[in-house]
């Protein structure tokens, strides 16, 4: 057995078995690695989904009320209760002014205060 054991063709066939297997631990503990990257990203993802429904679920809570219910129903749809009287205005259009300041500039913030204070 032993003679066996030693001869070359069964000490390469060993050795390749051998390489195979550590080759084959080696790719498996790689792929582990990536699954655990990849459940984590997932994990994330999952929790802010969770987030995002827990927020919509609150926006939907608010929505369903009857203030907010009116809300809409009359800021968007324009609608009114009976004997109700609904006057919209224009919009007032406003004008930018804008202060002037002289076109000699001072030269020192103390001068600066008195041309803003007493011109």
């Amino acid at each position: 057995m032993l003679k066996l054991l030693l001869h070359p063709f069964s000490v390469i066939t060993i050795t390749i078995i051998v390489i195979m297997i550590l080759m084959s631990l080696h790719f498996n503990t790689l792929e582990i690695k990536n699954s655990t990257q990849s459940i984590t990203q997932l994990d994330q993802q999952v929790n802010l989904t969770a987030k995002e429904v827990e927020t919509l679920k609150h926006k939907l809570e608010q929505v369903q009320q009857p203030e907010a219910k009116e809300k809409i129903i009359r800021d968007e749809l324009l609608l009114q209760k009976p004997g109700e009287y609904t006057i919209q205005l224009p919009p007032i259009e406003t004008t930018d002014k804008t202060t002037t300041i002289p076109s000699s500039t001072p030269t020192s913030p103390r001068q600066e205060w008195f041309a803003i204070l007493f011109n």
